[in-house]
């Protein structure tokens, strides 16, 4: 089966289980390993989370969107979340702090550089705790427990951070303490929302632009050039599960499209699959692979990927077009921690020049704080100050607040 055949199907059964999920099942209980249960009613226009300890005691918890909860129930995030959560949380919350990261070898590599590395627990006399998920089941488990949180922090890209402050569950940065945050980059924080001001930065500034095999290739100039004959049946595209969604917004936009109004997005990318047979990858690695064995000349990817192919023998190269979007890796605050005030010193941790460093020329990113330094040798990475105005204008409350029916319209339009 060819990877856009397994795209649609899979697409397809994506589609059909979000339009069971509420009209099949009135509760999704457990309990798991005998710890308790959490169970989920009210599938209508709100879900009510209740969480039960073992002691038998049940917490009436946060009340999530019908909205919010289909955007985590894409990946089946929601139901794998509140599983791990059952399982790993404290009586009623943080016993100590904790944070939700990535695992793998850049979440270790956080851990070396922003805490172990800086004697970050000794200095704030705390004994950290970690707990290691994908983004989208670390996102669940953190709106479950809104407002009485099992973590101090969340490891978060862009989306994430807009989910949770979309739900009340994080927390401004204090910036008597987070004083790091002023030198980092616009495009790495988000605007206001929900009454919150500082909420988000990441630490590194994360592009997904157009990534091309200049030995296959001539430079391109725009995601409109993907549609030429030349690129046909060697292109691909991310899946909706992956940064579809960003990737519709953004070339939407370029293409003059607006929030409100994706047509131009859809059509362009069901062209890209339909017309010049475009295939649809799901993970970086699956990005990775594709160029490394010349399967794909050109896709929209990211820009450590990029540097690390090319620093690994591979002739790629990213241009920034319109539409490129910007993006980063960072930590939300959740709201109510007990440990606010050593939350808000690891968030200025992250956001320091010199750690971001000694971690970004490590995977290719190039840091956030506007006053680090590259060494030499690692200020090609660095994004151009001439791409900044042709960057997505990205609203993640927007784009999730469509996201089912911009799935359904993928499924029907896209991969139909």
């Amino acid at each position: 089966m060819s990877a856009r055949s397994r795209e649609r199907e899979q697409g397809s059964v994506v589609a059909k289980e979000e339009a069971s999920l509420f009209a099949e099942a009135p509760k999704i209980q457990g309990p798991f390993r005998g710890e308790g249960l959490l169970s989920l009613t009210g599938f209508s226009q709100e879900i009510i989370i209740v969480q039960c300890h073992h002691l038998g005691e049940c917490i009436m918890g946060h009340r999530l969107s019908r909205r919010d909860f289909l955007v985590a129930a894409r990946t089946g995030a929601v139901g794998i979340g509140l599983a791990e959560l059952s399982r790993s949380m404290p009586a009623k919350a943080e016993d100590n702090f904790t944070i939700s990261i990535v695992g793998g070898t850049w979440g270790q590599g956080q851990i070396k550089t922003y805490i172990t590395g800086t004697d970050f627990e000794k200095k704030n006399n705390v004994s950290i705790s970690y707990d290691y998920a994908q983004d989208n089941i670390r996102a669940a488990k953190a709106i479950a427990s809104c407002g009485n949180p099992v973590f101090t922090t969340m490891e978060a890209l862009n989306s994430q951070a807009v989910l949770l402050a979309e739900g009340g569950c994080a927390a401004d940065y204090d910036l008597d303490i987070v004083t790091n945050y002023k030198d980092v980059l616009s495009l790495s924080k988000e605007p206001p929302r929900k009454g919150l001001n500082n909420y988000f930065a990441g630490s590194y500034l994360m592009a997904i632009g157009l990534t091309y095999n200049t030995k296959e290739a001539g430079e391109p100039t725009s995601f409109e050039d993907l549609l030429s004959p030349k690129f046909k049946g060697r292109i691909a595209i991310p899946s909706f599960d992956w940064f579809g969604p960003q990737f519709l917004y953004a070339v939407n936009g370029a293409l003059g499209g607006s929030n409100d109004n994706v047509d131009r997005g859809i059509g362009f990318i069901a062209d890209l699959v339909k017309k010049n047979n475009a295939i649809l990858l799901s993970s970086s690695d699956a990005g990775m692979q594709a160029f490394t064995r010349g399967e794909i000349i050109a896709m929209p990817y990211w820009n450590g990927r990029t540097n690390l192919l090319a620093g690994n023998g591979v002739p790629v190269k990213m241009i920034y077009p319109k539409g490129w979007i910007a993006t980063g890796n960072g930590h939300v605050i959740l709201k109510n921690t007990k440990f606010y005030k050593e939350a808000n010193r690891l968030i200025n941790n992250l956001l320091d020049p010199e750690l971001q460093v000694a971690l970004g020329t490590t995977f290719g990113y190039p840091p956030s704080n506007t006053t680090a330094k590259l060494p030499p040798a690692f200020e090609h990475i660095r994004v151009p100050q001439s791409a900044f105005d042709r960057a997505a204008q990205l609203d993640y409350g927007i784009m999730t607040a469509n996201s089912a029916k911009n799935l359904d319209r993928w499924n029907k339009e896209v991969l139909g």
